[in-house]
């Protein structure tokens, strides 16, 4: 990429400076005078507009998932919806806001951006800001567009939606031509949906004239231009971000742009409420007076919230389901929520020989003729949640039919096959284990040794019945080919952070991680897989490397229309990097029949308290 240059439009900066003029002594003062009188006009507008708020909604948070990460550029280790879509996105809006009703599409009404426009044999993107103000006042510029591109292209490896060879690593140059107006310009042409829907969706302004700092107690400067002073702001600003206490107090985050504004944060529980944000320049402005995200233990405390009536917008567990009548008697309905994603087994490829073993192929064809997905569906789902075979979701315009056929339908016969064809001594109830070592057709495959068991531990997260009913079926359906599993449930937010800290790792703690709601397509909603399997991606947790699945994914970036993607979708329905089971809908939400503009649900997880209200 050129080297950049700041503009000269950019937001107020504080750095050393030699003795100004006079004449510029004079054009200070009067922005520092208009700057006073902003902030007078800021309070005024704050108190005209409390006449407009009324009532306090609150949101059930799943069992042990709150939020832990305010910084809206996000790590890999927090790059999960509670953070993103429960959590900052409340209070700052990525530059293309996606989600039309129940479509998984972009959105221009609600974006902080026009769409943009393509030049230079589509090499080139030019876009323009709408107005939008900082909650201090300050107009959103290409300055803050700027100071977040900047500290993802040098502090890349620390972004949760990095991809090698995606944003910045294919942004040749980027042009600030005016406050509200900039290009960037790309090495090649690209896919124009993958390009608006998986990198430009990524962007998410950031208010440069608080943020770019190195410490503390550090004068805002122009450090995100240079790759060692961006590192020092990311360092600073990721360290604010993981002191949770001081969340709803530290000056940083109050400037914001989006309709929320962190108003208290309890660190040790999650809990969270948010005020409105006076200044929010969308077209939907918040009504309620607080909206509170409500953290809960247990599947078990939550419902008896409901029961109580003290949760607005909740959900009801599957196991829960004979008390859906007694919760509508009480004034709830329950619409089920889909979410656009994927749900499924991760496996660990990075585990000497239990990686090596998992990555065989056969192994894995096995694993999935024991899976008896319809009646996942219907026994442990109860009918609330979709199957398709690959990484796409066929709600959406981007599946093929690859991903509505089931490659390897449920057979234990066919399994023991499978298994016993290339090299493996199975034995039913027991372990079975390699007879044929070596790298032929009909061997165990390269690296597996004589005796090598299929045994491994498989990691679930507690806190769900229908969760531990599904490690249960798994374990017993497994073991009719005699693929031993050990099941290790951990809570929810310790469960994330253990499968989602072993990408990169040479060692890992799990074999195979069931993951419901493992994959929601956000802030990259064109599922071309690149964040989850490509080799070396942040968030490919299980260290899956296949060439030629690489070479695919990259195809999918880069050609016009659909065939990219389909190609990908076949390639990965065939060689199941990852076990793909019945996705869940996201939850049965228990929605208070007081509460009006909850629905339609945002099948990408969004939450819009913007467009709720309470009837008294």
């Amino acid at each position: 990429m050129a080297p950049i240059r700041e503009p000269a439009f950019g937001g107020t900066m504080t750095h050393p400076r030699p003795p100004v003029s006079r004449g510029a002594a004079c054009v200070l003062l009067a922005a520092a005078l208009t700057l006073a009188a902003s902030g007078a006009g800021i309070q005024a507008a704050a108190a005209r507009s409390q006449s407009r708020y009324h009532g306090t909604a609150s949101f059930a948070l799943p069992p042990g998932i709150i939020p832990t990460y305010i910084l809206p550029f996000i790590s890999p280790s927090a790059f999960q919806f509670n953070d993103q879509e429960w959590f900052e996105w409340l209070m700052w809006r990525p530059l293309y806001w996606f989600g039309r009703g129940a479509a998984p599409v972009v959105n221009p009404s609600l974006s902080l951006a026009s769409l943009p426009t393509y030049s230079n044999g589509g090499r080139t993107v030019t876009i323009t800001l709408k107005r939008y103000l900082w909650s201090d006042g300050h107009p959103v510029t290409t300055r803050d567009v700027a100071f977040w591109i900047n500290l993802e292209r040098f502090n890349k490896a620390h972004y949760g939606a990095y991809v090698p060879g995606g944003f910045p690593d294919n942004l040749v140059s980027a042009r600030y031509s005016s406050a509200r107006t900039f290009s960037l310009t790309f090495n090649r042409p690209y896919n124009r949906t993958w390009l608006l829907y998986n990198e430009l969706s990524q962007i998410t302004p950031m208010p440069q004239h608080v943020w770019d700092r190195t410490g503390p107690h550090s004068p805002v400067g122009r450090y995100d231009l240079t790759a060692a002073g961006a590192a020092r702001v990311f360092t600073f600003l990721d360290l604010q971000s993981k002191t949770l206490s001081t969340y709803a107090t530290n000056p940083l985050w109050r400037v914001v742009d989006g309709p929320w504004r962190l108003a208290r944060y309890v660190p040790v529980t999650g809990f969270s409420e948010f005020s409105p944000n006076p200044l929010y320049s969308g077209p939907i402005q918040p009504r309620l007076a607080h909206f509170e995200e409500v953290p809960f233990t247990s599947s078990t405390s939550e419902l008896d919230a409901l029961r109580a009536g003290t949760v607005d917008y909740g959900y009801l567990p599957l196991s829960a389901l004979p008390a859906r009548k007694t919760l509508e008697g009480v004034g709830y309905r329950l619409v089920p929520w889909p979410q656009y994603g994927w749900t499924g087994v991760l496996l660990q490829y990075s585990n000497g020989l239990a990686g090596r073993i998992l990555a065989q192929l056969p192994v894995r064809q096995a694993m999935m003729h024991l899976l008896d997905m319809h009646r996942i569906l219907a026994e442990i789902l109860h009918g609330y949640g979709t199957y398709f075979s690959g990484p796409v979701p066929t709600s959406g315009p981007f599946a093929n039919s690859a991903d509505r056929t089931d490659p390897y339908p449920y057979s234990v016969a066919a399994a023991r096959q499978v298994l016993r064809s290339h090299g493996w001594t199975v034995r039913p109830d027991g372990v079975t284990s390699c007879a044929r070592p070596g790298e032929g057709a009909a061997d165990c495959g390269p690296g597996v040794s004589a005796g090598a068991p299929l045994r491994f531990t498989f990691l679930v997260p507690s806190g769900d019945p229908s969760v531990s009913i599904f490690a249960q079926y798994v374990e017993s359906t497994f073991a009719a080919a005699g693929i031993k599993l050990t099941i290790r449930e951990t809570g929810g937010g310790s469960w994330l952070s253990t499968v989602e800290s072993c990408s990169g790792t040479t060692r890992c703690s799990w074999n195979l991680a069931y993951t419901p709601s493992w994959w929601p397509y956000a802030p990259d909603y064109y599922p071309t897989g690149g964040e989850q399997f490509k080799t070396g991606a942040s968030g490919n947790a299980e260290n899956y490397s296949n060439p030629a699945l690489d070479h695919l994914i990259t195809l999918s970036h880069e050609l016009p229309g659909l065939a990219g993607i389909y190609a990908y979708q076949d390639a990965v329905v065939r060689l199941q990097p990852a076990l793909f089971t019945p996705d869940p809908d996201f939850e049965l939400a228990m929605i208070s029949t007081k509460l009006e503009g909850a629905l339609p649900q945002s099948p990408l997880l969004d939450l819009t308290p913007e467009n709720w209200t309470l009837r008294s």
